[in-house]
């Protein structure tokens, strides 16, 4: 039996430039190139004896650089990911994992804009209602009348008092209250584009946009029933619609 003997270790030398440059990486030695490789910094594996491997960690040797010794030394400069400058665009909305309290997103609410029935059924009650009055300050003018004027003035003069009388009677409801009785009879009420109780200002505007809506021959009015939200010029310009209650 042949005595046994130790095993020899392998050491593997790193040359200091690997850490210093890319192109210098650890690669085999091969071909008629491999004993110039270790000039240029090729690793090194070689045996040696483990008792002469020293295993305990060596200090490092602290060097102090000066700061000014840094602005000489040229390096890459960070210039940050290509994407870090990307920005959502205003009109795009955030996602909803970046909802919070400080960024809320906007959403238009949903609208509920009541039947063309009922709006129509409040529409007679209040014509009905304007035409009562006419024909009661009518019935009054003529009986105090001493004269009755000729057929073209009555037929001029039954017009313009039945315009005022409508006019009078929108704003009237309109300023003192939030709603026509017309509208009370078909339970109805108004609303704002955003789900709010519109203001005194607002229904006003209703009333002035209702006007323009009606100057082309009622084709503002006309024009809920080919909105996709039944909704007319009137509604649009002032940013109110009639709902159920």
């Amino acid at each position: 039996m042949e005595p046994a003997e130790a095993l020899h270790a392998n050491l593997i030398e790193f040359p200091r430039e690997l850490v210093a440059t890319r192109k210098v990486r650890p690669r085999l030695a091969e071909g008629p190139y491999a004993g110039a490789g270790d000039a240029m910094g090729q690793l090194s594996i070689f045996e040696v004896d483990p008792g002469s491997i020293s295993t305990e960690p060596a200090a490092a040797e602290i060097v102090t650089v000066p700061a000014a010794a840094w602005s000489s030394v040229a390096g890459p400069e960070w210039t940050g990911s290509s994407w870090a400058g990307i920005k959502l665009d205003e009109s795009e909305p955030l996602p909803a994992a970046m909802e919070t309290e400080d960024a809320p997103v906007k959403r238009t609410a949903a609208l509920q804009p009541a039947s063309m029935g009922l709006r129509l059924m409040a529409t007679v009650v209040d014509c009905a209602l304007m035409t009562f009055t006419f024909f009661v300050g009518a019935v009054i003018v003529m009986e105090k009348a001493k004269d009755l004027p000729a057929l073209k003035e009555i037929e001029l003069s039954a017009v313009v008092a039945l315009v005022a009388v409508g006019a009078l009677y929108q704003v009237l409801f309109f300023t003192l209250g939030a709603a026509t009785p017309g509208m009370k009879w078909a339970r109805l009420s108004l609303c704002t584009l955003t789900d709010a109780k519109p203001t005194r200002a607002q229904r006003c505007g209703r009333l002035v946009a209702l006007v323009l809506s009606l100057l082309p021959v009622g084709l503002g009015v006309a024009w809920a029933i080919f909105d996709e939200d039944h909704l007319s010029w009137h509604d649009r310009l002032s940013g109110t619609y009639l709902r159920r209650v």
